[in-house]
């Protein structure tokens, strides 16, 4: 983490186009030394807290064949509208489960994530081919984690 840190600020005192440079180091955003402390803590408890989540044991227990780090959004044609998605993570399960995976760094309106839930499932029905399952209740559920 410090590695990338210094070559982010190295890269944007350098204005090297094949790096990629923190928001702060691009645009010369002037952070006393305390708050990039603060960060660098705060990025270390998300990494701690993302490898404790149970999510990573199922990735680690399905084959790699299964599973993919999604870099770049896609888009798909529904009903002559293009919808663009952008999950991180896209994972079919054992069970022939497909679990389409967003991280959330703050608060969400209700609102719009109900409307990314169905435009998710739309995804998988249409693009990957698995329809959402049948449940008794009408309402997606979203399990949200911090």
């Amino acid at each position: 983490m410090r590695a990338e840190w210094r070559g982010s600020r190295d890269a944007s005192t350098a204005r090297s186009p094949r790096r990629l440079a923190l928001f702060e180091h691009e645009y010369l955003v002037d952070l006393k030394r305390e708050v990039w402390q603060m960060l660098s803590r705060n990025v270390a408890d998300c990494l701690r807290n993302f490898f404790r989540l149970p999510l990573l044991a199922e990735v680690r227990r399905t084959e790699p064949s299964h599973w993919s780090i999604e870099h770049w959004s896609k888009v798909f044609d529904f009903e002559g509208t293009p919808v663009w998605i952008a999950p991180e993570l896209r994972l079919l399960e054992r069970a022939g489960r497909l679990t389409l995976v967003d991280w959330k760094t703050g608060a969400s309106d209700p609102d719009a994530t109900a409307f990314q839930l169905g435009c998710y499932a739309l995804y998988a029905a249409e693009v990957q081919g698995v329809p959402p399952p049948r449940s008794t209740s009408s309402r997606p559920t979203c399990a949200s984690r911090r």
